[in-house]
């Protein structure tokens, strides 16, 4: 047998965190074993929930679709069959046959090469088929979720089986909430850790899988006042405090086909799978070796590792047990069964696409119709460097906007006022981030060209960043969107911290600065800031301030800063 070993604390950028502290530092100068004897497979059960529903549209292949791509893709992946347990639930709150009405197809993979459909009328028979898919409704969906959990938790506990669950959805900053539905009114749905660990019993045999933003936060847990110990297997698409990203947005039609979390798991698989030494000398991957094997295809899929910071636990801290006894899920055909997804023709994707800008005289904001103001405003917020249309919670906004200046598609009254919330919101907290920045003497750089992906810094301003963006997040000093506004945008708050992180400042005047900032917004603007960023004082100017109050008025909705900023007329 082998005896090839691994150091998972060497690795740089592997987050495999024990269950002592929640950190990787648990792991530090331990080895252990790439491989084992095989072992009978685990008896399991499956729980999935996609938690995006198609309230405003927004299972649109151009919006969140992705998460259903990445369903489906599972969906298949484990259907039933040879060494696949039969005992298997997938929740959703869509009728395929209505997104496939609506939406024809859902594709998951690069749009590059190798991408498949995961979800077409032709499947639809195969889906009813396998009896596993259970449609509730919207407003329903959390709770029948959790009381799934608990069921099948019950049962897997009695059996001696292994569960197995799978959540797809939007995360949410701060909580490590998960999104799980939609009840049309201003609050949506979250699915909190501890929802998770009353459901489960204390002798589970429990892997999960999350692609959601800030998933890691479900395995990384020092904090034991705050959450109690989930002690589970996890496979999580992002850092607590890092956005998971989907697939490229195709050129051909601007849609994106999954999450490149989901296909380095899915590569992994199918390498480990088909590894020779597996069948020439009868021996399996450790669950360690897994870890390590995802990590490295994620690294090969992502321009930006380290920007996302997929995390890794082990029930227990049992690394070097047998893969599939560690997570559920049997090397069985994995490449025969996504193999057999019918494929798409290779195409071209584009890390920035030719946005038009509107024509002619814009004239005021105010006297413009609302179709002309968003096309106006969409144009203004991709000159901003707003991030990479990729990461999850862009894709809502960003699919919309290429729709309707790269692709030219005529949206709907519906859409222009989805767009219209989301954009007014977006713009008005990057202004509001750029005037914080300046009222705290840290502004070297406006928002509109700062780019936060791949931004570098020391491991100790590292660590000032983190202190400055959950102090920042605490303090609500940005404001939130509104319910019909869409996810939160997070680019004005880690500006903010970066430029606080990088001014010099400790910790005890980082405070001081966010303290002073979050004064400044609750009196509603004392003070003037000129056009190149100093803060004017003069008792004259400051009598008749106005600047700031619009700001700090429901949500303020400013973007004229914005547009001079950025060379445009207003």
């Amino acid at each position: 047998m082998s005896t090839a070993k691994i150091k998972p604390y060497d690795i740089e950028g592997l987050n495999t965190v024990g269950r002592v502290t929640g950190t990787k530092e648990d792991l530090k100068d331990r080895e252990f074993m790439t491989a084992c004897p095989p072992d009978v497979p685990p008896r399991s059960r499956i729980v999935a929930v996609c938690g995006i529903t198609d309230y405003k549209n927004r299972a649109s292949p151009a919006k969140d679709g992705f998460f259903f791509s990445d369903f489906y893709l599972f969906h298949h992946l484990l259907s039933p069959g040879v060494g696949v347990t039969p005992q298997q639930i997938w929740i959703t709150s869509e009728e395929p046959r209505d997104l496939i009405g609506k939406y024809r197809e859902y594709v998951y993979g690069d749009p590059k090469g190798g991408r498949r459909v995961v979800l077409n009328e032709d499947m639809l028979q195969q889906i009813q088929v396998s009896g596993t898919i259970r449609v509730v409704q919207r407003d329903q969906l959390l709770e029948r979720f959790v009381s799934t959990v608990r069921e099948q938790a019950c049962l897997a506990a009695d059996a001696d089986e292994h569960l197995v669950i799978l959540i797809f959805g939007h995360g949410q900053w701060g909580t490590y909430g998960v999104h799980i539905g939609h009840n049309g009114r201003r609050e949506i749905p979250v699915l909190h850790i501890e929802d998770i660990n009353r459901a489960l019993k204390p002798n589970n045999k429990v892997t999960l899988f999350s692609t959601a933003c800030y998933s890691g936060g479900w395995l990384v847990q020092p904090d034991v006042n705050r959450y109690r110990h989930i002690n589970t297997t996890g496979i999580a698409a992002a850092a607590p405090t890092r956005e998971s990203i989907s697939w490229p947005v195709s050129a051909s039609v601007g849609r994106a086909g999954g999450s490149v979390f989901a296909g380095s798991i899915l590569q992994s698989l199918i390498d480990l799978s088909e590894s020779p030494d597996r069948h020439q000398i009868l021996e399996d991957p450790t669950y360690i070796e897994l870890a390590n094997s995802v990590y490295v295809a994620y690294n090969k899929l992502n321009p930006y590792p380290e920007d996302q910071g997929i995390h890794f636990s082990a029930q227990d801290d049992t690394w070097e047990k047998q893969y599939e006894q560690r997570v559920g899920i049997p090397l069985s055909r994995f490449r025969e069964r996504f193999e057999s997804l019918p494929s798409i023709p290779d195409g071209e994707y584009q890390s920035r696409f030719d946005l038009d800008a509107p024509e002619g005289p814009v004239g005021r904001l105010g006297t413009l119709r609302k179709r002309s103001k968003v096309k106006f405003w969409a144009y203004t917020y991709m000159k901003s460097n707003p991030g990479i249309t990729e990461a999850a919670p862009n894709m809502s906004v960003h699919g919309p906007i290429l729709q309707l200046l790269h692709f030219k598609k005529k949206l709907s009254d519906e859409q222009i006022d989805c767009m219209y919330r989301s954009l007014e919101y977006r713009l008005n907290v990057m202004d509001q981030a750029n005037y914080f920045a300046a009222i705290m003497g840290v502004k070297k750089t406006n928002i509109c060209d700062f780019i936060l992906e791949g931004y570098k810094l020391t491991p100790e301003k590292q660590k000032l960043r983190s202190f400055a963006t959950d102090l920042i997040y605490e303090k609500q000093l940005l404001n939130k969107p509104r319910y019909d506004a869409g996810l939160e945008y997070l680019k004005p708050m880690h500006y903010l911290a970066i430029l606080l992180a990088e001014s010099g400042m400790d910790t005890d005047e980082i405070k001081e600065k966010i303290d002073y900032a979050v004064k400044v917004k609750a009196e509603g603007s004392k003070v003037i800031v000129s056009e190149n960023g100093e803060v004017l004082n003069d008792p004259e100017l400051v009598g008749n301030a106005k600047r700031f109050s619009k700001v700090t008025k429901d949500l303020g909705y400013r973007v004229k800063g914005l547009f001079q900023q950025l060379g445009l007329r207003s």
